[in-house]
């Protein structure tokens, strides 16, 4: 199993929508064709990952509080 290092945790937050619930949140990256890319994500809620716009991953399961 390969080792995971955390260095630093970036939060993001919708301005104003900190309690807000079933908000979805858009996010997007443009990274140049052919670099090599590492996307390390946890999340509060649900979330999806498209790349191209085309569905990639999501997780974790929804659950409450």
């Amino acid at each position: 199993m390969k080792q995971f290092e955390f260095r630093e945790a970036k939060p993001v937050w919708a301005k104003e929508k900190e309690r807000e619930m079933n908000f979805s949140l858009i996010m997007r990256a443009v990274v140049a064709r052919g670099e090599k890319t590492l996307l390390d994500i946890t999340g509060h809620s649900d979330y999806q990952i498209c790349i191209n716009g085309c569905f990639f991953a999501h997780g974790p399961a929804r659950a409450g509080h």
